[in-house]
């Protein structure tokens, strides 16, 4: 199963897996126009620019607002998992829409939704099959409250080819599991598990061929808890899984 996570929010293109999450005055705040007009007295964006928003986390005057703080897409062999992770403010949340383009981001049109978990509040974490396997697409996730406002997670291309993906399991894990790996052409990569304090407890190079391939990972002698999972590929790009240890 291949993964991709982002980290940002925004409508000025698409941004890169793993870019952390930023609040701004330049455009790439993403705000409601409701926002816009409580916080800054006007719907032009060009004069917030010159203003500022104090807390990191701000949302302006609309409360009802939700912020994505990650995005992450699985791909299997015949379906697509969206895992997403938003902040509500309010119990105003209505739905959440995924959205998919397959035009570089002209047009996109709404392939599921989920009702928003009113009774949640802070941290809520969401997530989405989706029964098809599909590349070469765009994907973004549409937070909609009750006023029919919405707020656009960042755009993530679809992690998934005919040659390519990446699965745990089983997770939660008792004593071992197993990495599946779907590789375009040989290659090395780098596999880090860290703990819940951030420290490495696993760190190894695995030489993969082209095709399928099995990596072990042995967790029996780790304590019980969640660790996140890398894998890094030559290049630059990574994936990332959590794991509960038992």
């Amino acid at each position: 199963m291949l993964a991709l996570t982002g980290f940002a929010q925004g409508t000025n293109g698409r941004m890169k897996s793993g870019t952390q999450l930023r609040w701004s005055q330049n455009g790439n705040q993403e705000v409601l126009e409701g926002e816009f007009a409580r916080t800054f007295n006007d719907t032009d964006t060009s004069k917030a620019k010159t203003q500022k928003i104090q807390s990191a986390t701000a949302t302006g005057g609309n409360h009802n607002s939700t912020k994505f703080s990650s995005v992450q897409v699985l791909c299997d062999h015949n379906s697509l998992r969206f895992n997403w992770i938003s902040i509500q403010q309010y119990a105003a949340g209505d739905k959440y829409e995924i959205e998919q383009s397959a035009d570089e981001g002209a047009n996109w049109t709404m392939i599921g939704q989920i009702n928003a978990n009113r009774t949640e509040l802070g941290e809520a974490a969401y997530s989405y099959l989706y029964n098809k396997n599909v590349g070469k697409v765009l994907f973004r996730i549409s937070a909609i409250n009750i006023a029919g406002e919405r707020v656009y997670s960042s755009i993530i291309e679809s992690p998934c080819s005919n040659s390519t993906y990446l699965s745990v399991s089983p997770n939660p894990v008792t004593s071992s599991t197993t990495l599946r790996i779907g590789a375009p052409a040989a290659t090395k990569i780098k596999i880090v598990l860290v703990n819940s304090s951030g420290i490495t407890v696993q760190n190894k190079e695995v030489s993969l061929l082209k095709g399928s391939n099995k990596v072990a990972m042995e967790m029996g002698n780790l304590q019980p808890g969640s660790y996140i999972l890398s894998v890094n590929w030559n290049g630059g790009n990574r994936e990332t899984f959590k794991l509960i240890k038992q």
